[in-house]
């Protein structure tokens, strides 16, 4: 751990050293697109997604433990510590099973790991590997009505049960990660961005149709 902030306290070393330079320096790092680039709908959802990640950095850093991927005193590589995401193709074939077994084969629906890398100030290169904090899942649908909020919360129900039906280690990570789903409807369309752990407590408390949906807005 005390490697891992040193190698953070290199990296905002770095950052003071260079100055705005440094945010061209990872934009331009040459790391390979995980997706192609997004359309509207999705970029919602992606900001979403990094208002709550970016609320919650200060608890991931000081609360979870994550797993080194450099070792400073071996290696002597600087790099900077980056929030990153990385593709997993097992455990999205994995959901897409689940979702065609629960009548939800029409949903396009992908697994996609969350976390860090370390990247080489020098060369920016990855150092170390990939280190996942959690593994979000993300879904889409086209809807029949987007007005019919029971509806929609009946299909929201499907989606979680079928996630929660999953044993407990299909996905890699330290913390249970968020689900986002999209609804949409001829262009009209509605995000929803929360932790599974979430979505599960009030399945169980009893909640349905419109009142579930409202209660993961």
């Amino acid at each position: 751990m005390h490697n891992r902030l040193r190698g953070i306290m290199i990296g905002f070393a770095f950052i003071l050293a260079t100055g705005c330079r440094t945010a061209t320096l990872f934009l331009d790092s040459g790391l390979p697109e995980v997706y192609p680039a997004l359309d509207e709908p999705a970029a919602t959802l992606a900001a979403q997604r990094t208002q709550t990640m970016a609320a919650r950095l200060p608890a991931a850093l000081s609360e979870t433990p994550m797993p080194e991927t450099v070792d400073l005193n071996e290696t002597g590589i600087p790099c900077a510590y980056v929030w990153d995401t990385q593709p997993l193709p097992e455990e999205t074939a994995l959901v897409q099973v689940a979702f065609r077994n629960n009548s939800l084969g029409r949903a396009e629906v992908w697994a996609e790991a969350y976390g860090e890398r370390c990247i080489n100030v020098d060369t920016k290169n990855t150092v170390g590997g990939f280190s996942i904090l959690q593994t979000d899942v993300y879904v889409r649908m086209t809807v029949l009505d987007m007005e019919d909020q029971d509806s929609l919360g009946r299909l929201l129900a499907q989606i979680i049960r079928t996630l929660t039906d999953l044993p407990e280690d299909s996905f890699p990570g330290t913390q249970t990660g968020y689900v986002g789903v999209e609804f949409s409807q001829d262009g009209e369309v509605l995000n929803l961005w929360f932790l599974l752990n979430d979505a599960k407590e009030v399945f169980e408390e009893g909640l349905r149709d419109a009142a579930l949906l409202n209660a993961l807005r």
